[in-house]
């Protein structure tokens, strides 16, 4: 009966751990924003400086090989953590989202000043 059990424990937190890890790395957790893959939280950064980076080429890979890299340090580092490894790399993804929305607000007053677009900085 014990057995039992214990296989019923171990399958049910290997789905939890499974979800988890679609949720945050996606179907792929190796490689960000791949081709045909289920994005997940952490493939959310790429995704969008990959979206922004269309207007200024050079530009948008600069900050995509620098989110990357940064990316890929972290989540190895983190990678040995066992069953924490998922909360870290949800706050980073977080901070890395703050991050953006922070700069881009930032921007677009930068922007509606320059046009001078009342209103939206006042």
């Amino acid at each position: 009966m014990l057995t039992t059990f214990l296989e019923v424990v171990f399958g049910v937190v290997s789905q939890l751990v499974d979800i988890v890890l679609l949720l945050f790395g996606g179907s792929e957790p190796g490689r960000f924003n791949a081709p045909g893959e289920t994005l997940g939280l952490a493939d959310v950064p790429v995704a969008v400086a990959q979206a922004l980076g269309g207007a200024g080429a050079s530009f948008g890979t600069t900050i995509l090989d620098a989110i990357r890299g940064f990316n890929d340090v972290v989540f190895e580092a983190v990678g040995v953590l066992g069953p924490f490894t998922p909360v870290i790399v949800a706050a980073v993804v977080i901070a890395e989202v703050v991050v953006a929305i922070v700069v881009l607000r930032r921007i677009v007053y930068i922007v509606a000043d320059l046009l001078q677009l009342g209103g939206l900085t006042e």
